[in-house]
């Protein structure tokens, strides 16, 4: 086992690949990508559970998310703040998607466009995809 100097950094495994890092919850406006609100936490944590801190105090007339957020609290978590619903549906094993869903979920990709398109950006550009910092004290503080 090997020890880290980062106490709060978790493991997540994506694919193949492990990586011992931070996960960011970012909430962006859908129309021109700016980003409205970001939480950090350790990666371990699940974006199913971590709707409340993406969204933070800002409460948008629609919330558009990924299959990540996908499940049956989540939507009656915005039903209940009065927002919208545009989190994409997600296919569970033995039952496929409804032609509605699938079109649904296309028409969520499309708005979702220019905040993918953002991150990308932040990612490619100013090196948004590593963290200059160690604690998560010191990651939720890093200038974006």
């Amino acid at each position: 086992m090997t020890i880290s100097c980062d106490p709060d950094a978790r493991w997540l495994k994506k694919g193949n690949r492990s990586y011992f890092c931070y996960k960011a919850f970012v909430c962006a406006d859908a129309k021109h990508g700016f980003i409205l609100n970001v939480d950090v936490t350790p990666a371990n944590v699940s974006e199913v559970r971590s709707m409340e801190l993406a969204i933070g105090p800002l409460r948008p007339a629609r919330l558009y998310a990924d299959k990540g957020y996908a499940s049956a609290e989540n939507r009656e978590l915005l039903g209940l703040s009065g927002i919208k619903d545009g989190i994409m549906h997600k296919a569970v094993k033995n039952k496929p998607l409804t032609k509605g869903q699938k079109l649904f979920n296309r028409m969520i990709s499309r708005k979702r466009y220019p905040i993918e398109q953002a991150f990308g950006t932040l990612k490619r550009r100013f090196k948004s995809d590593r963290a200059s910092y160690m604690t998560l004290a010191k990651v939720r503080a890093e200038p974006s």
